[in-house]
């Protein structure tokens, strides 16, 4: 069952997908981060050197697609207003998706906190969403760059249909 959100922190279109996929066994995690895309310095060693520090990137994945009973997942990112990613938040999702798709077609089992649903997870991918607004009912919606109906889109949350550049 996809859940409602009890408050209203979503974008229109994470409203948007839990009003067409209600009756879906589908788990919708947002993930936003407190640490917005900017870069944070932290010392080591010695806090007040410099030279020591390590840069770090903080980077938000909006979100982890599973649909739970089927063991199927993907990764979702979505731009509104046709929005483009940053290097460092492909780079950095670039490793995420990298990991996943290793470990998913390791054929590994996973451990999950319900121990009958332990297996094998098939791994969908990483995928870009972007709306030429903020949802499919106000302006066209692409994924990874091809432009889809509604419908299309629909299929594509549903691990029904994926894109292709055919």
């Amino acid at each position: 069952m996809t859940r409602q959100r009890n408050d209203d922190k979503s974008t229109e279109f994470g409203l948007w997908t839990r009003g067409q996929l209600p009756d879906q066994k589908i788990d919708v995690i947002s993930i936003d981060s407190i640490i917005r895309r900017t870069p944070n310095i932290m010392f080591t060693d010695n806090m007040l050197s410099p030279e020591n520090a390590v840069a770090c990137d903080s980077e938000n994945l909006d979100y982890i697609w599973f649909a739970y009973d089927e063991c199927k997942i993907m990764l979702l990112e979505e731009k509104r207003f046709n929005g483009k990613q940053s290097f460092p938040q492909r780079d950095t999702h670039g490793i995420i998706h990298q990991a996943l798709e290793f470990a998913c077609k390791s054929r590994l089992e996973f451990k999950r906190e319900s121990p009958s649903k332990n297996g094998p997870i098939e791994y969908f991918g990483y995928h870009l969403i972007q709306f030429e607004n903020t949802n499919p009912e106000d302006g066209w919606v692409k994924i990874d760059n091809i432009e889809v109906a509604s419908e299309q889109l629909l299929a594509f949350l549903r691990f029904e249909w994926m894109p292709t550049n055919d």
